[in-house]
């Protein structure tokens, strides 16, 4: 269950929500419509605890997974497809992220004098990423993408500018398999302006 509890968010002058309530319980399908800058899209960043209320009180389980993609085209730009993929599946998204960097520092030789602690938190982070069945991740990410319609190209492009509108469902759809891969049913919520881009 996620609820939002007398919450009150207010950007510069414009009031967003003043004194707003509701529960989203589980199994319940919600759609959540409104015209631009009603705050629809602010709702998310507190989901997730990227923002606050100003006033009130948003709750979510601790144990629940959330998948969601941002709208901050900037962010993400230099990001391919299959990252942005991958970084939605959780921990073991951030474990491959973390992989790719350590990689990277282990062929970097001005970091030499560092080399032990780099390797050391390899073997941890390689560790629980075998564990949770990581390895897998990106050939199972390959094949999603593949079966929603990206070509190789497309999943390696970068997912900036107008690539980030035409992968945003199917990144979406495949984080949340990824996550989820028991899920027989997804259920979807898009914007209108997105899904009309």
């Amino acid at each position: 269950m996620i609820s939002f509890s007398n919450i009150n968010k207010q950007y510069g002058k414009q009031l967003l929500f003043v004194d707003a309530s509701c529960q989203l319980n589980p199994g319940e399908k919600v759609g959540l419509v409104g015209p631009n800058g009603a705050g629809k899209t602010t709702l998310f960043p507190m989901v997730v605890g990227e923002e606050t209320p100003d006033e009130g009180a948003v709750s979510v389980p601790k144990k629940l997974t959330i998948g969601y993609f941002r709208h901050d085209v900037e962010e993400i730009e230099g990001c391919s497809v299959l990252d942005e993929a991958i970084a939605g599946s959780g921990r073991v998204g951030d474990l491959h992220h973390e992989l790719e960097a350590l990689q990277r520092e282990m062929s970097d030789p001005d970091k030499a004098y560092d080399m032990d602690r780099i390797l050391d938190r390899f073997g941890h982070v390689q560790e629980e990423y075998e564990h949770l069945g990581g390895y897998a991740l990106e050939s199972q990410a390959r094949e999603v993408l593949h079966g929603l319609g990206f070509k190789d190209d497309q999943i390696n492009g970068d997912v900036g500018g107008w690539a980030y509108w035409s992968c945003h469902i199917p990144v979406t759809l495949l984080s949340v398999a990824i996550a989820f891969p028991s899920t027989r049913r997804l259920n979807l919520m898009v914007r209108p302006e997105i899904a009309h881009a």
